[in-house]
């Protein structure tokens, strides 16, 4: 039988994930069309692009999930640095994950980036559901 308690802890993480999801999808989804330009029409290098894109996506999903996600007006300075670290060590799996997917099994960057998104964004959720956001 699921306590009150419990019962509260599910309801929050399933609205937080989804509101999280919903966020992660947008941003990423403006952020993948951006890369696809970039790189299929522009010819810009997808590791180019991605140190580009990844600031600002990262800036604008703190502050859209900060406030409405996990309704933090203010976030401590040591969960700002967790933060930042959390989201540095995404940005290097995708890094890795581009690189991986480009030079060893030659797929387009297209694909591959959309692979590295979707793993990223759940990866992402955890870790600032865990170390950032703490639930209280």
């Amino acid at each position: 039988m699921i306590n009150n308690k419990t019962s509260s802890l599910i309801h929050s993480l399933t609205k937080q994930f989804t509101l999280f999801g919903l966020f992660g999808v947008v941003i990423n989804l403006l952020g993948y069309y951006l890369f696809i330009i970039s790189t299929s029409l522009l010819g810009l290098s997808p590791y180019l692009v991605i140190s580009i894109l990844y600031p600002l996506s990262v800036s604008l999903t703190f502050f859209m999930n900060r406030k409405y996600t996990f309704h933090k007006i203010k976030v401590q300075n040591k969960r700002k640095i967790i933060f930042l670290i959390i989201y540095f060590s995404a940005y290097i799996l995708n890094i890795a994950i581009l690189y991986i997917g480009l030079t060893i099994f030659l797929m387009p960057s297209s694909i591959v980036q959309g692979a590295a998104i979707i793993l990223l964004g759940v990866y992402l959720f955890f870790m600032q559901r865990r170390y950032v956001y703490v639930w209280q």
